[in-house]
């Protein structure tokens, strides 16, 4: 059984490059293990950094050296977690929803790791606290997902895949926010689950399917419910 630290690797973007002499990567490491260690034991809220600094062997002054506070510890955590969107969205040669199906796999790996959950819960957590958490996550992380769909949105608008009328946001917000919430309920994410995610956004947001009444300008119809 994986442990909630075991497949954290170190990016550490979120720290601002200071001159002198080079990080080690194993101090690296270890701060990183342990934020997602006390996430997982204490939540968001009790984290602090003499806490990582404990917890990483290390002292105070050498976690300030890389993070300014928690939340960018916080945010580090779910980089090392994540792997950025690849340079080149769209990936030569496949279609919007290859490229799209590709990301989301990537997403589900990162989130079916055992702290996740915790980090979710800290972002949550922080909702309606100090606004730290959100907005340095949202820069570091979130801001740069939505571009890469983004890219993919105007590619498969360019190539007839997706309705003029979708954007990357609203794209971003509905297979993502599925990702989360299955992730919050502890359920597994599989590539096929994903694969059938897509295929089922893919039917309101592609163009092979029918325009909507309100698009047709005919009157509406019932239709039967789907729960």
């Amino acid at each position: 059984m994986r442990s909630a630290t075991s497949d954290i690797a170190p990016r550490t973007e979120a720290a601002s490059a200071k001159p002198g002499r080079p990080r080690n990567p194993r101090v690296d490491a270890a701060i990183i293990a342990a934020a997602a260690s006390l996430l997982v034991d204490v939540g968001y809220a009790e984290l602090s950094m003499e806490a990582v600094a404990s917890r990483a062997g290390v002292s105070k002054a050498t976690v300030y050296r890389r993070y300014r506070d928690k939340d960018e510890v916080v945010a580090a955590t779910i980089l090392a977690t994540t792997d950025p969107p690849p340079p080149g969205v769209p990936f030569p040669g496949g279609s919007a929803r290859q490229n799209l199906t590709a990301i989301l796999k990537m997403a589900g790996v990162a989130m079916s790791n055992p702290a996740w959950p915790a980090i979710l819960r800290a972002m949550l957590s922080d909702h309606h606290g100090s606004g730290g958490l959100l907005p340095t996550v949202s820069r570091q992380v979130i801001e740069p997902g939505v571009e890469a769909v983004r890219s993919l949105v105007d590619f498969g608008v360019a190539n007839g895949e997706l309705r003029p009328s979708v954007t990357g946001a609203m794209l971003h917000e509905v297979l993502f926010g599925t990702l989360v919430a299955r992730s919050m309920l502890g359920k597994p994410i599989t590539d096929e689950w994903i694969e059938n995610v897509v295929a089922s956004v893919w039917q309101g947001f592609g163009t092979d399917q029918p325009e909507s009444e309100s698009e047709t300008g005919s009157a509406p119809g019932r239709r039967g419910r789907r729960d």
